[in-house]
């Protein structure tokens, strides 16, 4: 073999060599770098607050948005074509106001020739009865006749109920917000023909826990702000409270607002409610930022030496940017107030 030959095998062979060393090399800093890094010894930085008492006022503050106090669809009971339907938009109905009618000529013709029978079957059922009560006719006969006279009576109240299901009425008194069909077209029983809504009083719905229902009664007045609405203050009165809390443990109060009294009010309009109990106490209290998950699970981190120990803990009324702790803590601790998201139970912490 020539010695260029032998030469340029050795170069080949050190490139290779050279390679395979350089790639495990790389390999091994990857894998290092793969590596978790241990940050169980490393303090996190969060900010603490300690926990005391502070006065907070009983008036409770709720958003809430007006509804209208009574909304209805308008349906016929009966399939067939409307005949009429004298309505339209901003139409003011009264309940039981006759306001359109389904085409019932045929159950009218129905009713005519049922009528025509009914009164000869009645004259027959007459006559055979005094034939029966006299010995004259056989129970038998005397039973067909009546059987057959009080069957034809129950089709007649059949076909009277069926010309009443015709009419279509408003079910309450309002005004009509939307109409969904016009006279000629065919509507099935059931069908929303059109709504009507009562707009005599509005009423919103607020929620509240059990520290602060005990504060309410029935009657009680509510004042109701809106900011499309500035400098005005619209008033209500407590109209339910409810016997038990719902799926959130909160407590729904109704509170209705005559609308004559309150010009400008409109459904739809969000609002805050506001109920005035005129007193005041010292309560423990912790700003609402330092609950981990809400009120629902409410739960925070307190400073326990240089580690981070969950609480469990009963939250009550809101105060601002605070909220009332009725159990879980102790005036003095110290919450986790920022840096909560870094942190699980007995993490390492660093406290500002």
């Amino acid at each position: 073999m020539k010695k260029s030959g032998i030469i340029a095998i050795v170069i080949l062979a050190g490139f290779t060599i050279f390679t395979v060393i350089k790639l495990t090399s790389n390999k091994k800093i990857i894998n290092e770098g793969k590596q978790p890094i241990d940050r169980s010894m490393i303090p996190v930085s969060v900010n603490i607050q300690t926990v005391e008492f502070m006065e907070l006022k009983h008036d409770i503050k709720r958003p809430a948005v007006v509804e209208p106090n009574e909304m209805a669809n308008i349906s016929v009971a009966m399939p067939g074509r409307l005949e009429s339907f004298n309505i339209e938009l901003g139409t003011r109905v009264t309940k039981g106001q006759i306001i359109g009618e389904i085409d019932t000529k045929t159950i009218e013709i129905q009713r005519e020739n049922l009528k025509l029978a009914l009164d000869k079957m009645e004259a027959d059922y007459i006559r055979n009865k005094e034939l029966y009560e006299g010995n004259a006719l056989s129970e038998m006969q005397y039973l067909d006749t009546k059987f057959g006279y009080e069957s034809r009576q129950l089709e007649l109240q059949q076909l009277d109920q069926q010309l009443k299901d015709g009419l279509i009425k408003s079910p309450i008194s309002g005004i009509i917000t939307s109409k969904n069909n016009l006279a000629g077209e065919f509507v099935g029983a059931g069908t929303p023909l059109a709504t009507v809504v009562d707009v005599s009083f509005f009423k919103v719905y607020i929620y509240l826990n059990q520290s602060e229902v005990r504060f309410v009664e029935m009657g009680q007045e509510v004042e109701l702000t809106s900011s499309v609405n500035p400098g005005k203050t619209f008033v209500g009165k407590v109209t339910y409270i409810a016997p038990s809390v719902d799926r959130n443990y909160n407590y729904q109060v109704e509170v209705k607002i005559p609308a004559k009294d309150n010009a400008g009010l409109r459904a739809g309009t969000y609002v805050t409610a506001q109920l005035k109990t005129d007193t005041e106490e010292s309560v423990l209290q912790i700003p609402k930022r330092a609950l981990v998950e809400g009120v629902k699970n409410a739960y925070v981190f307190v400073q326990n030496g240089n580690r981070a120990e969950r609480k469990d803990i009963h939250v009550g009324r809101e105060n601002g940017e605070y909220i009332e702790v009725i159990h879980g803590l102790e005036e003095g601790e110290k919450v986790v107030v920022d840096g909560q998201i870094n942190i699980v139970d007995n993490s390492l912490i660093q406290a500002q």
